[in-house]
C-alpha cells in the first residue's frame, strides 16, 4: 500500500525482524554497561555490528576482518578499530534466485523489491547504532549517493563491495583505508 506507506503480510507465519535496525542499538547498549561497570578494553559483537573500547592489551587497536562476499572466505583485508563501531549490511545469506535472478532480503523502498546486485556494505562510526543504520541505507543507495550521504557524516567511513556481474567492485570513502592494517591493494577505489 504505497499510499498509505505500508505493507500486508500475506504468507501464513511470514515475520519481519528488527536486526537491520537493533542490533547497533543493542551493541551500543551492552558496550555502555561494560564502561559503567569499569571495563574499559571491550569488543562487543552483534552478527555483523560490533563496538570496541580500548584496545586490548599490548596492542595498537582490535584487529578486525572485513567480510568478504562470499559467505565462507577468510577475510583478505583488516581494519584496526579502538572506541568505534563496525557494522556490515549485505546479502551474503539472505537472498533469493528468482527465474536466475538475484534478490536480496534488503528492500529498497523505492520499488518494494530486493536489491539486484550482490554487495556487502561495510561501516565504520564512532558508534554502532549510527554504524548499523548507515550501513543499510548506503546499501540501498548504492556507492555513488552511498559515498555522497558518507561524506556529510563526521567520523564516519564506508567501504561498499559491488558484484553486479562476474568481477567484485570495491569503493570507499576517503578515510576509510587509514582503518587498514596494510596498505590498500588497486582493487580498492577511492571516492
Amino acid at each position: 500500500y504505497p499510499e498509505k506507506q505500508a505493507v500486508r503480510l500475506t504468507a501464513p507465519n511470514m515475520q519481519l525482524d528488527m536486526g537491520g535496525i537493533a542490533k547497533g542499538f543493542a551493541v551500543d547498549e551492552a558496550m555502555a554497561i561494560l564502561s559503567q561497570n569499569g571495563i574499559r578494553h571491550a569488543l562487543v559483537s552483534g552478527g555483523g555490528d560490533l563496538a570496541v573500547s580500548g584496545a586490548p592489551p599490548k596492542q595498537p587497536g582490535w584487529r578486525i576482518g572485513i567480510a568478504p562476499l562470499e559467505p565462507r572466505a577468510a577475510p583478505s583485508r583488516f581494519v584496526q578499530l579502538t572506541h568505534s563501531a563496525l557494522a556490515t549490511s549485505g546479502d551474503m545469506f539472505q537472498f533469493v534466485v528468482i527465474d536466475g535472478k538475484r534478490y536480496s532480503h534488503i528492500v529498497d523502498p523505492r520499488t518494494g523489491l530486493g536489491l539486484t546486485d550482490h554487495s556487502l556494505v561495510h561501516v565504520i562510526a564512532p558508534d554502532c547504532t549510527t554504524a548499523d543504520s548507515l550501513a543499510t541505507v548506503v546499501g540501498v543507495l548504492g556507492p555513488k549517493k552511498g559515498l555522497e550521504l558518507i561524506k556529510q557524516k563526521p567520523n564516519v567511513e564506508a567501504r561498499i563491495t559491488r558484484k553486479p556481474e562476474d568481477q567484485p567492485k570495491i569503493v570507499t570513502s576517503k578515510g576509510f583505508q587509514s582503518h587498514y592494517l596494510r596498505p590498500a591493494s588497486n582493487s580498492d577505489q577511492r571516492d
